[in-house]
């Protein structure tokens, strides 16, 4: 049997999808930009926690905003240059809020307030949706959209859909994201990582993207990671099935996380990969397009007015 279990943390409310056969959980801050705290998954009856979350609200506060862990990235991922891009011959200006290089970073939902729009508990599957609309009056995305997030947990692991629609009457600029730090319980350098991908994508010293993209190898089969840095954007691989994995393997636990993203036609071509200081876990982000893409164009959604896409990816353990 799956249930939905609401509790208190700190000044917010946070929801529990859970598997009451296995103990295995997801847990959900709906008040925070509807940010994904926590996935913990069943391998040999044995439960993994596979998300660097936090225990309380004072860690949340604390990591959630530095270090945007587990947030939803919209209406772009990653960097938009000085925070400025122009879109359909009008000039926009989005608050800095990655100050050291001058830019705008992951987008403008972080700390908003969704709402609860629907709870199913059913024998097979949990599923809870959340929703937000935009007002129209944001500063630099004066853009009325509406938001919608369903996160589900049933037999085969965690997933997370996000339907964006298209509230005004104009056309309007999307990209999104999400911005999981996955975890096995050993160091990322024991680990080994593969990437399906066509390659990398080039910056300069700002992080911003110069246009070239660098054929990837290295990872392309299980690879330890060892002391390798990331903070890198691929392109992934057109598959036939339109589904990207990126896999996270720890031979001392004996444990293979898949975190999965459905690509193709305004889908999530792009992951990030980002090692955190610390090395305890990774940041693999699907994202549907390049960071600045509401200048460079590459991978940005154009909606049309009542125009809707609709993007999934999730997580599970092998």
């Amino acid at each position: 049997m799956f249930k939905i279990e609401e509790r208190s943390f700190g000044e917010f409310l946070i929801y529990y999808l859970k598997n009451t056969y296995t103990g295995e959980f997801v847990s959900i801050l709906p008040s925070f930009g509807g940010a994904l705290n926590q996935v913990t998954l069943c391998k040999g009856n044995k439960l993994y926690e596979l998300l660097e979350g936090s225990n309380t609200f004072e860690e949340f506060i604390t990591n959630g905003k530095a270090y945007f862990r587990g947030t939803k990235l919209f209406p772009f991922p990653n960097r938009l240059k000085d925070g400025q891009y122009c879109f359909e011959n009008k000039v926009y200006q989005v608050a800095i809020n990655s100050y050291l290089e001058n830019h705008a970073i992951h987008g403008l939902v972080q700390e908003s307030d969704f709402k609860v729009l629907d709870q199913v508990q059913l024998e097979e599957e949990a599923l809870l949706r959340l929703y937000y609309q935009t007002s129209g009056k944001e500063e630099g995305y004066p853009f009325k959209v509406k938001i919608i997030i369903e996160y589900k947990l049933d037999k085969d692991g965690f997933s997370c859909r996000t339907t964006i629609e298209n509230k005004d009457q104009q056309n309007i600029p999307v990209g999104d994201g999400w911005h999981p730090y996955i975890k096995t319980g050993s160091k990322i350098d024991d680990c080994f990582l593969t990437l399906s991908v066509e390659g990398f994508y080039e910056v300069d010293d700002r992080k911003i993207p110069i246009g070239k993209i660098i054929q990837e190898t290295t990872f392309l089969t299980s690879t330890q990671i060892s002391t390798t840095k990331f903070d890198t954007c691929y392109k992934g691989i057109e598959t036939t099935d339109k589904i990207l994995k990126t896999i996270l393997e720890d031979p001392n636990h004996n444990i293979s996380i898949v975190l999965w993203q459905l690509t193709g036609e305004r889908g999530y071509n792009y992951v990030q990969v980002y090692t955190p200081p610390d090395r305890k876990s990774i940041a693999i982000e699907p994202m549907t397009c390049l960071a600045n893409a509401f200048n460079n164009l590459e991978g940005l959604i154009v909606l049309a007015p009542n125009e809707k896409v609709d993007l999934l990816f999730g997580v599970r353990l092998e």
